[in-house]
């Protein structure tokens, strides 16, 4: 265990003066001093332990964006700093790419690959990282509008199909429906282009036929 040596400060010296009064040898008086620091450190143990213990429990939430992530685990070694202690950027460079979503699992494998993750800075971790992840985003977005013209181009060429279609049906409906001859009952010319006798000129002979007397 690690102990800090006690330093006299001007605010300090009053309280201190004071113990030292009370201690008649050296020895009391560094035994006492050695207590209070003492006391002090294990409360510095306590929480270095929770902050380790937060640090181990630290991934990167849904939605969260790397530069979030990343500044929090910056903050992270801050507070180790901060009681005295360190994070290396061994551990933060592990955290960081142990807890990535599965979509920046390439670029985990890519870099443990070619790079010695042990001597790699955390920040160049975080940037390789950031430009994967760029980089895959605008790849979906170009293969996103293309699949997008391609399926608006799909459409349009069965709307064309379609309005061809009804074409066809429109002209093969004119030119069975218009064009009727009323000469034959026929289709497909009129009753002035029929080759057929005229009903005119048949129903005429047929009238005077009927008129002309019966010869016994």
């Amino acid at each position: 265990m690690s102990m800090s040596y006690p330093v006299l400060t001007p605010t300090g010296y009053t309280a201190w003066a004071i113990k030292v009064s009370t201690k008649p040898t050296a020895k009391e008086v560094w035994d006492s001093l050695k207590l209070r620091f003492v006391g002090e450190d294990r409360v510095r143990t306590a929480r270095l332990a929770t902050l380790k213990g937060e640090f181990d429990k630290l991934c990167m939430a849904d939605g969260e964006t790397l530069d979030t992530y990343g500044g929090r685990i910056s903050g992270m070694a801050a507070k180790f700093a901060g009681l005295g202690s360190t994070l290396d950027d061994v551990a933060m460079v592990k955290k960081l790419l142990d807890t990535v979503p599965d979509h920046l699992y390439p670029a985990v494998a890519g870099i443990e690959q070619f790079c010695d993750v042990d001597k790699m800075a955390f920040e160049e971790a975080l940037g390789r990282l950031k430009t994967f992840n760029e980089c895959a985003r605008r790849r979906a977005q170009l293969l996103g509008g293309q699949a997008s013209n391609g399926g608006q181009g799909g459409g349009n060429k069965l709307l064309l199909a379609d309005a061809d279609k009804k074409e066809r049906q429109d002209r093969h409906k004119s030119k069975s429906g218009i064009g009727k001859c009323f000469n034959c009952g026929l289709r497909g010319h009129f009753a002035r282009d029929c080759r057929k006798p005229k009903k005119e000129v048949v129903m005429a002979a047929t009238a005077d036929v009927d008129d002309e007397p019966t010869l016994l």
